[in-house]
């Protein structure tokens, strides 16, 4: 579906910044790897996805946290932290 690679989240609001991870895709899941959050005013969903670690593992079927990506496109996805709140853009950072 997606690449493997590191994909960024730029925030907008409030002073800017950037959400960086490492994301792996397997059969069964996807596995995220906080790189770099350097957002002045964080996101509190990215936040709290990463509260515990800064690995967290996304099964592709009954997963806690919805992905939506777009036919034809493997360079972006649509991250949900949490089944209703703010959805977060991911791009695939292309050196």
């Amino acid at each position: 579906m997606i690449q493997n690679g590191i994909y960024r989240y730029a925030h907008e609001g409030m002073g800017g910044g950037v959400v960086e991870m490492e994301v792996k895709e397997t059969p069964t899941a996807f596995t995220f790897r906080l790189l770099k959050n350097t957002c002045r005013y964080s996101p509190a969903h990215i936040d709290m996805l990463f509260s515990k670690s800064d690995r967290v593992i996304n099964k592709k079927k009954g997963g806690r946290h919805p992905m939506r990506f777009c036919e034809g496109y493997d360079d972006w996805f649509v991250l949900y932290p949490f089944q209703a709140g703010i959805p977060f853009l991911f791009d695939l950072v292309k050196d």
